[in-house]
């Protein structure tokens, strides 16, 4: 439960960035860090592990769709934001493991 907190926090924090300072409402962040996350890992699920990064580039579509969805943003803006909450993600994870 915080890691989605942590997660929907996280992209807030880029979305009011790209918005001029604008911070989203909560319940539609969770919804679209968890849209992100889980489309993530349904394509690592399904593709081998040699198209692992191809998962993360479907992670970042569907999830700039449901960004795009969610906060009324275009759907170009709303895929970098997703694609660089997705890249963050990837450094903590480098980081951390």
């Amino acid at each position: 439960m915080i890691g989605i907190l942590i997660a929907a926090g996280s992209l807030g924090i880029i979305i009011a960035v790209m918005d001029d300072g604008d911070m989203p409402a909560p319940l539609p962040l969770i919804c679209s860090s968890l849209a992100i996350g889980l489309s993530t890992l349904i394509a690592q699920i399904l593709l081998p592990e040699s198209l692992a990064l191809l998962s993360i580039v479907i992670g970042a579509l569907i999830g700039g769709c449901a960004i795009s969805l969610f906060q009324g943003m275009s759907v170009k803006r709303s895929c970098i934001a997703a694609s660089i909450y997705l890249a963050v993600r990837m450094g903590v994870a480098l980081v951390l493991f």
